[in-house]
């Protein structure tokens, strides 16, 4: 059985657990389209027995930042891997040229300014957006469209309780919110796309995000990083190569 360090955050408190065999079949059989329904998984069987110690800890996977749960399971590939805790990322990079360990998440959301003569405000994309927006995409305009629609919202709008709704209510609200940023005039669609540029950059954390066509992507941040190309930190890659082989 493999030991985990523990790991502390802002809003993770977590030792993360060796998955069993059946767990590891579950994540294999997963369709292979799904990355981010994968990730929430494959968290969910590693943090099953965790303790969250205070409320402002988070313990459902879907309510993690995209960048949260990309910590975690590099923490868990930090582990299990032959490259130990700076581990190669493709074919000459390594985890330390995307991470950075101390950049935490400060603030729960940040003001980026009228749009449509409304103050607006972003918040960080969670794993129930990610989930949603990989049923709904299939370009990066796509994502980018639905990152500024999950992200960026009306200062004095309520936020949706994502833990109370269904999926199906999940990819309504979504889609709803992806049409009418489509029906905006482009001026006002441009102003939107730079306040979410803008504030982006103020909450990043851990990761720096991006998409292309098949979705999210994670930027170098070691500027003398010989690898310069994005990178997926994908949980199936958590899984044992024999595993995968056998149940994939």
């Amino acid at each position: 059985m493999i030991l985990f360090p523990y790991l502390r955050t802002r809003r993770l408190a977590v030792r993360l657990r060796e998955i069993s065999l059946g767990e590891a079949i579950a994540v294999c059989r997963l369709p292979a389209d799904r990355h981010e329904a994968t990730t929430t998984e494959f968290l969910r069987f590693a943090t099953r027995d965790a303790e969250t110690p205070t409320d402002r800890h988070v313990a459902d996977p879907r309510m993690m930042t995209v960048q949260e749960r990309a910590l975690l399971v590099c923490h868990y590939l930090a582990q299990v891997s032959d490259g130990g805790a700076d581990f190669s990322v493709g074919s000459d990079g390594k985890l330390s040229d995307y991470v950075v360990f101390d950049a935490d998440l400060m603030v729960d959301q940040v003001q980026v300014g009228e749009v449509t003569g409304k103050a607006y405000v972003l918040r960080p994309l969670l794993g129930v957006h990610a989930e949603i927006l990989e049923r709904l995409c299939v370009k990066r305009g796509d994502w980018l469209i639905g990152m500024m629609a999950c992200q960026v919202s009306d200062a004095e709008a309520l936020q949706p309780d994502y833990t109370a709704l269904t999926d199906p209510q999940l990819l309504e609200w979504c889609k709803g919110r992806m049409d009418a940023i489509r029906a905006l005039p482009e001026s006002d669609s441009e102003a939107l796309y730079l306040a979410f540029s803008i504030g982006s950059t103020q909450i990043k954390h851990f990761f720096a995000v991006n998409v292309d066509d098949e979705g999210l992507v994670f930027e170098p941040q070691n500027s003398e990083a010989g690898n310069q190309y994005p990178a997926r930190f994908r949980s199936l890659s958590c899984v044992s190569p024999a595993t995968r082989r056998l149940f994939g």
